[in-house]
């Protein structure tokens, strides 16, 4: 799913192997679980490559921080909002949680959903949406 989501986003990389997207979409899932910034990208391609001089993925693997975030908003967040909207057809019991920003030049307003995950067997606090812009408060 995630190597067709890709192709959509640049045709060019029709032709990538699906282990090279597989890597780059398990450093970029990696990069956003532990919070790192997406200019560790562009540290950690070259880096990937003088670990692993023998490898073929190494050597394909090209994920700086724009192709970081591009992953991020056109993949994976989506592929993740969707799944979090799945879980909701399947319990009735969760909470909307919002907050928003108090800068004036950039409002934004974080939405999450809290929910008991059944396939987790425990409660889950899932990030939703965040719209830049909207025309009311939270």
């Amino acid at each position: 799913m995630l190597l067709h989501l890709v192709n959509q986003r640049d045709p060019s990389l029709h032709q990538a192997s699906s282990s090279v997207v597989n890597a780059e979409a398990l450093w970029v899932t990696f990069a956003v679980e532990h919070n790192l910034a997406f200019k560790a990208s562009d540290h950690a391609t070259k880096l990937f490559r003088k670990m692993f001089p023998d490898s073929g993925i190494a050597k394909k693997f090209a994920c700086g921080r724009t192709k970081t975030a591009a992953i991020i908003t056109e993949a994976l967040a989506p592929l993740f909002s969707r799944q979090t909207l799945e879980n909701l057809d399947k319990n009735s019991l969760f909470s909307i949680m919002m907050d928003e920003s108090n800068d004036k030049t950039d409002k934004s307003c974080i939405i999450l959903i809290r929910i008991f995950d059944f396939d987790v067997g425990d409660i889950r606090t899932k990030f939703l949406d965040m719209p830049s812009q909207y025309r009311y408060s939270c």
